[in-house]
């Protein structure tokens, strides 16, 4: 079983460098929170890889949620008729 402090430490850095990403890149900052958010979940879970793995599969489902979201952003929003950009969704 996972120690909680350690797991909140990591999340809360993991949340802190989304943030200072965002704020030093000037992207959408919905749309770095929703890259963090989905590559976390994509590699929680992921079962059976070993660290190192897991740490490329985070960086590049982040960096592909980063750079992916005005696309699918576009096409969600052209799927359902919404008027407001959908990028942070798409980012996840």
């Amino acid at each position: 079983m996972s120690e909680p402090v350690s797991s909140a430490t990591v999340l809360a850095g993991g949340l802190m460098g989304a943030s200072v990403f965002g704020l030093a890149t000037g992207t959408d900052y919905g749309v770095v929170f929703g890259a963090f958010a989905g590559a976390v979940f994509y590699v929680a879970t992921a079962t059976s890889i070993g660290r190192i793995r897991l740490v490329a599969y985070f960086i590049t489902s982040f960096i592909v949620g980063v750079l992916g979201a005005g696309f699918i952003g576009t096409k969600l929003a052209a799927i359902t008729h919404y008027e407001k950009p959908l990028d942070a969704l798409g980012a996840v």
